[in-house]
């Protein structure tokens, strides 16, 4: 596996989470033998985009943590600099036909609450605590109504506010579900108290390769191709702790440790079986109000049937700034040392060293997110990495690109798209080989569709154990595009997960 088969796999992963990873023709015979793994995540695919289209649940506040698309969006940091600076804020809902219907009838109990409930699913935070707090002076006990007042001041960042309505709620009557809803709450005020958190998830799936031959060619990448092509079918999991440490009551610095490992054995086709664990060290910070910044020591190790096959060392540094309550800047750069052990390589090379592609990596990027609407976020990113190799014609460089696109569809359901570009050059021709200087584009594109199992549920929500509990299904394209006398690659994958979260 050389680094940018590695940072695809990177890629793929990340994918699933935030915005920023090789294209073949299967046979027939491949086709039939994959087909049960396709038909469960087609099965998985639909039913996700089935509940997204059911109807909301009857209780009050079943979708204010849902936010739906609206033009003029006041966002929960736009609320806080405004009540910062003293400033009023004109509800944006204040032209349309709804709100003039409830400044006509103020004490209209239901005319609030829809009004409130639209008002919270759009994320115009502020409008809708306004309406409850109206019906709460007329119909203080109006307990569903107060539960959903504390949760929208708990969004807004007001948690004294939150915790003071949740008391009121202690010895009242209340569904399972809202005391379930008002427990859960609790708790995530009482965790943001914490100098000490935990938070992580754990992944278990199916996942399905078109060409899985060439999916272990391409580990070792000596550009070569695969062979005949044949698919493949395996299992897959793993998963991601992170502890982060403030260090002091009212501290914003943070000691933050992340580990992760994910893994993959074949259950039939091309032998297949690769483990990846990262380890960083970090601590982050703020300067000013608008900028994070962070740096961190990193360990990543590959090993492939079993053995040793890549050891990097180095760290990391990033920005981040906010230009907007919708528009956020970032950049980083990475520097590593990697320590290849590659016998598999060496032994089809004559003459090659089994560390040959062992050298410095530095990858620098630049990037940009910018909020569409409450339930929707587009990013992109340009980078470019600087690959060094004991062995000149291993080593490259080269630009990349990346984009993502992320909506909530509702009940806790999402989609997610991802996918990017490099271009890559090598420094040197192989002698071996002969031909000229190798070139080639390395693409990647993941198209996800998930919801908790919570969602699947009459009510939407069950505040336990099932909205941590999320079903993902996935279609991915992996290629390489080069030329003669090195082969182009491609693979069609898909995946069904199930992954746990927690401590979020």
């Amino acid at each position: 596996m050389n680094n940018g088969t590695m940072h695809d796999e990177q890629t793929a992963d990340t994918a699933r989470n935030r915005a920023v990873g090789e294209r073949a023709r299967p046979s027939r015979p491949g086709w039939r033998r994959g087909a049960p793994a396709l038909a469960c995540l087609a099965c998985a695919l639909r039913a996700a985009a089935a509940l997204a289209q059911a109807p909301g649940a009857e209780d009050p506040f079943a979708g204010f943590d849902r936010p739906q698309t609206r033009d003029e969006e006041i966002s929960i940091e736009a609320t806080l600099e405004a009540r910062k600076d003293g400033r009023d804020i004109v509800i944006s809902g204040s032209g349309d036909r709804l709100f003039d219907t409830v400044l006509r009838a103020p004490d209209d109990p239901e005319l609030n609450i829809g009004f409130a409930r639209r008002s919270a699913a759009q994320g115009d935070l502020l409008s809708a605590a306004a309406a409850l707090e109206r019906l709460l002076l007329k119909q203080p006990n109006w307990h569903a109504a107060r539960l959903f007042y504390a949760i929208i001041l708990y969004r807004m960042e007001d948690h004294q506010g939150a915790a003071r309505e949740l008391d009121l709620l202690d010895d009242v009557e209340l569904t399972a579900l809202q005391r379930a809803e008002a427990a859960k709450y609790r708790r995530a005020i009482a965790r943001r108290d914490r100098l000490v958190s935990v938070s992580g998830s754990a992944n278990l799936g199916l996942l399905y390769d078109s060409n899985a031959t060439g999916a272990l060619a391409s580990l070792i990448d000596v550009g070569l191709g695969s062979g005949p092509t044949d698919d493949g079918l395996g299992f897959g999991g793993g998963g991601r702790l992170r502890v982060a440490w403030r260090l002091g009551q009212d501290s914003r610095t943070v000691l933050t440790l992340l580990a992760s490992a994910q893994g993959r054995k074949e259950l039939s086709g091309p032998p297949l079986e690769t483990l990846r664990a990262d380890l960083s060290l970090g601590l982050s910070g703020e300067i000013g109000a608008r900028t994070i910044w962070s740096v961190a020591g990193l360990l990543r190790h590959v090993s492939l049937f079993g053995d040793p096959y890549l050891t990097e060392v180095g760290g990391r540094l990033a920005l981040a700034h906010r230009l907007t309550h919708l528009t956020a800047l970032d950049a980083a750069a990475e520097a590593m040392h990697q320590s290849f052990e590659e016998p598999l390589l060496a032994g089809l090379v004559p003459g090659l060293a089994e560390d040959a592609r062992s050298g410095a990596r530095i990858a620098v990027s630049a990037g940009v997110s910018h909020r569409l609407s409450g339930r929707s976020t587009i990013a992109g990113e340009v980078a470019y990495e600087d690959k060094d190799a004991d062995h000149r014609p291993l080593a490259y460089s080269g630009p990349g690109v990346a984009a993502s696109f992320r909506t909530e569809l509702g009940r806790g359901a999402y989609s997610a798209l991802a996918g990017n570009l490099r271009f890559l050059t090598y420094k040197a021709p192989d002698p071996v080989l002969g031909g000229p200087v190798r070139k080639e584009t390395r693409s990647f594109a993941r198209a996800a569709l998930g919801a908790p199992i919570s969602a699947f549920t009459n009510a939407g929500a069950t505040a336990d154990l099932r909205e941590g509990l999320t079903l993902e299904g996935a279609l991915s394209y992996t290629g390489r595009t080069t030329r003669a006398p090195y082969v182009d690659y491609d693979n069609i994958g898909g995946e069904v997960r199930l992954i746990w979260s927690f401590g979020e």
